[in-house]
């Protein structure tokens, strides 16, 4: 943790400077760089505290739908079984190498950083936790439409074919 704390010094804690509506439903695929899988994605906000995140043929693990509440990754279900938090943080670090920040996946969908850690705004987008992100707007509607993101020589495409 002290590595990241000192790896992020100088960054903001602030919003990006293009506010973006938070929507009730997103929906879109994702491209990753060495995977010939392109699974679909859905954030859906249940209540006003809770939203669901869903994958369909992600990664070889089927469907995999995550709970969060306030913000916080609560609950998995990947085909039919109930994980916590951490066995679904490890299900999905065994089929991909990724150690991917759960809480931080429903913001990083809607192209903006998540909050409690730190990140540094660039033109377009934003970096945080090593990420980078660059986030194509609707000219017209200013939410996105495409977010590159970029860790190392990892890409990923999510490509949002729904926001409302």
């Amino acid at each position: 943790m002290l590595a990241v704390i000192l790896g992020v010094a100088g960054c903001q804690l602030t919003s990006r400077s293009t506010a973006i509506d938070s929507p009730t439903f997103v929906a879109g695929r994702l491209a990753i760089t060495g995977f010939s899988l392109n699974p679909s994605f859905s954030l859906e906000q249940i209540t006003s505290d809770q939203q669901r995140l869903t994958f369909s043929g992600a990664f070889g693990l089927g469907r995999v739908d995550m709970i969060f509440t306030r913000g916080q990754a609560v609950e998995g279900i990947v085909d039919g079984e109930t994980l916590s938090e951490e066995a679904l943080a490890t299900k999905l670090y065994e089929a991909t190498g990724l150690s991917l920040p759960l809480a931080g996946l429903p913001d990083w969908i809607m192209g903006r950083p998540f909050s409690g850690v730190p990140h540094q705004v660039i033109p377009n987008g934003f970096e945080q936790l090593d990420w980078r992100f660059q986030v194509i707007e609707d000219p017209v509607r200013g939410h996105p439409t495409k977010i590159l993101a970029e860790l190392g020589e990892l890409g990923v495409v999510l490509g949002i074919r729904s926001w409302r």
